[in-house]
Formats: C-alpha cells, sequence, structure tokens
C-alpha cells in the first residue's frame, strides 16, 4: 500500500488508486459504472472520481449516446501515475488490487449487517487489525497495522467503541496508548466479514 503511494506521489488514498487502475483496465468509465466495479456507492465513486480530477488525472466527457451521463478516463498524467504504479507492483497486483478492494467492501458490507448498521472500510480495516491479534492492541499498532492515518483510527476505534464492537482496556492519560480489543460482537463481525473475503475469492 505505502508503495503504491509513493508511485502515486503520496497523496491519493487506496480508494483512488483502486479507481485509477480500474479506469485504466476499463478505458473510460461513469462514475455508476466504477461504483459497480469497486463496489462503492455513487457518492463514494463520484467524490473518488472529482478527487483524481482534481489531481488532473482523469477527465469528463459527455457520453456519446446518453447526455445525462459523463464518461471518465486518464489523462496523460493519469496514465503515467496509473504505468508507474503498476510497473512498480506488476500487473497482477493491478488486477488483484481491482478485484480485492471490490471484495473488502462487499464484506465490510456484510459485516456491517451483523453489527446492526453500515461498516465503512476504515472500521473494516480496524476490526481486521485487531481480529488479528489476540491481545489488546494499542492505537499506534493498530494504525500500522493498518496503514491509515492515527487521526481516522481514532476516530473510527471511537465509532465501532460506541457500537459495541471494540472495547478499551484500562483508560490511560495519554489517548494514544489506551489498549483496545474486540468484543465478542466485535469478533462476531469480523468473523463474518473474513467469511464474506473468502466466498469472493
Amino acid at each position: 500500500m505505502d508503495r503504491l503511494r509513493a508511485q502515486s506521489g503520496g497523496v491519493l488514498r487506496l480508494r483512488e488508486i483502486a479507481a485509477l487502475l480500474c479506469l485504466r483496465q476499463h478505458g473510460g468509465m461513469t462514475p455508476g459504472d466504477a461504483a459497480r466495479a469497486l463496489g462503492l456507492s455513487a457518492a463514494s465513486a463520484t467524490r473518488c472520481i472529482s478527487r483524481l480530477e482534481q489531481f488532473g488525472l482523469v477527465q469528463g466527457r459527455t457520453h456519446a449516446s446518453d447526455l445525462r451521463k459523463v464518461v471518465y478516463r486518464l489523462t496523460n498524467r493519469g496514465e503515467n501515475v496509473a504505468f508507474e504504479c503498476v510497473r512498480a507492483c506488476g500487473p497482477v497486483f493491478e488486477n488483484l488490487v481491482v478485484r480485492q478492494y471490490a471484495a473488502f467492501n462487499y464484506a465490510v458490507r456484510e459485516a456491517g449487517k451483523t453489527a446492526g448498521g453500515t461498516l465503512g472500510p476504515t472500521a473494516g480495516w480496524v476490526l481486521v487489525a485487531l481480529c488479528a491479534s489476540d491481545c489488546p492492541q494499542p492505537v499506534k499498532a493498530i494504525q500500522r497495522g493498518t496503514a491509515l492515518a492515527q487521526s481516522r483510527v481514532s476516530m473510527s476505534l471511537a465509532t465501532l467503541r460506541k457500537r459495541g464492537l471494540v472495547e478499551l482496556r484500562g483508560e490511560c492519560i495519554d489517548a494514544r496508548q489506551n489498549m483496545y480489543s474486540l468484543t465478542d460482537l466485535g469478533r462476531e463481525t469480523a468473523a463474518v466479514m473474513l467469511a464474506a473475503l473468502v466466498r469472493t475469492n
């Protein structure tokens, strides 16, 4: 993940890299097409493509037969960034990123049903990181395991705690030292998510 981000100039999120590689594979896509291919909501796909457009990596043109739709294609700069990502990680990895990103989003949605609501991808990564260890983990260890910003991990932990999926084990003065572990519901939710991932592969 860090390697992909480095190839993209360090400014793109994994979702945006997956969208960039997906556009590279398909030539041109509407936000709706990208949403279906990556397992995103239409709003998330639109935000993702807008961000790629801000960086000059994609450009939209009105659909040839449906003037209400916009088809996005990679710009020359977008082609170069996508090529560098693929060159650094290999063409097999390109397919894996696109396919696995969609599979992970599906798995997070399935897990959300167990948790009694929706879960976002960040929450999914945090659950996976906690599931991988039998011991309570500090925020920093979870952050390293997910490669997400520490602030996002902390916000996600607070949300998961309110929903009864994680519990705090001994509160410290320095919040970064707090230890977190999965509750029974958290373990059940993580198990559903991992089972859904296995089914899609």
